[in-house]
């Protein structure tokens, strides 16, 4: 059995990927569940998004075996352990980012489970680890880890199986996470004034993100890129110009292969040459538009991707 851990009733893109490679194990013919945190045992842990990837799922792990998995996120490795010990089972850690391990970490340190010894996991252990991005592979390369391979991830299908995109009905809008780089993006705000639209995506069901992107010409992200973020993919499939810093995953083309001058190493000082830029992508949206082409056919690829990874992943774990 392959157990995989989540955080219940939280829906963002990394449980989403967690529900994924679910849905995919068990399609391969592989018996998998999802072992859910953070729930009373009478409430559905399933946030409603996911219910379509039909996983099964369980509050507890029971009796576990050697030959039995779990997976978790770099944010759960404190539930690869009883107490000081290692769960008897193979173990396996999914970087779905690099910066949220640390923030764990930190609050885990601040539990009473801490102060009584319980662990979690600090580079010590010998475990199997997965990255689902390049700035994660190239850290855990850095920290020594041996045992990685990739695991990656997709989007839905609602954005890969979109329409084309028709240009015409595109406006002089930039979208933007107002959870993604919030300082920043406030301060370039408010020097644009009222010379630029922008759009903030907040409060707003997939459905209306899904129709904002398709009207904005321009989706920008100044945030931390902890791990392969799934908005700028969204924006790209539709149809949108990205433009990012160079933090975290962004800083690596694998992840964010945008064309160069569409990722600023400092955006704070590069204000006037983004808002520039912005007026070339109103201006000449046909022709910079083109410029993504080449993402958006990398994205459309991550699915059949992600399907060949986890084959790999199967076939290792007989190995482990």
């Amino acid at each position: 059995m392959i157990y995989i851990g989540c955080i219940a009733h939280t829906a963002t893109g990394g449980t989403e990927l967690l529900h994924q490679l679910a849905s995919t194990i068990i399609g391969l013919g592989v018996e998998a569940k999802i072992f859910y945190v953070g729930s009373s045992h009478r409430k559905d842990p399933v946030a409603e998004r996911f219910k379509k990837y039909k996983a099964p799922y369980t509050f507890e792990i029971k009796n576990l075996r050697q030959d039995d998995l779990l997976i978790v996120p770099e944010v759960m490795t404190q539930f690869l352990y009883n107490w000081r010990t290692p769960v008897p089972c193979k173990k396996i850690i999914w970087w779905l980012s690099v910066d949220n391990y640390y923030t764990s970490v930190s609050h885990f340190k601040k539990t009473l489970k801490y102060y009584l010894g319980y662990r979690v996991f600090d580079f010590k252990e010998d475990f199997y680890h997965l990255a689902q991005s390049e700035y994660a592979a190239n850290f855990l390369r850095k920290k020594g880890i041996a045992k990685l391979s990739y695991l990656s991830d997709y989007l839905g299908d609602d954005f890969l199986e979109a329409p084309s995109i028709d240009l015409s009905t595109k406006k002089d809008i930039i979208a933007y996470n107002p959870k993604k780089g919030k300082e920043i993006t406030d301060e370039f705000i408010k020097k644009a004034g009222s010379n630029l639209e922008f759009v903030a995506l907040e409060n707003m069901t997939p459905i209306e993100v899904k129709k904002t992107l398709l009207k904005a010409k321009v989706y920008i992200d100044f945030g931390t890129h902890p791990g392969k973020d799934r908005i700028p993919r969204e924006a790209a499939m539709c149809g949108c110009c990205i433009i990012t810093n160079r933090a975290g995953s962004a800083a690596f083309k694998e992840d964010v292969p945008i064309p160069e001058e569409y990722k600023f190493s400092s955006p704070r000082s590069s204000f006037d040459a983004i808002t520039l830029l912005i007026e070339k992508c109103f201006r000449n949206f046909s022709c910079e538009h083109q410029k993504f082409d080449s993402y958006r056919e990398s994205i459309k690829k991550e699915k059949n991707l992600f399907q060949s990874e986890v084959l790999h992943l199967l076939k290792t774990l007989r190995k482990l």
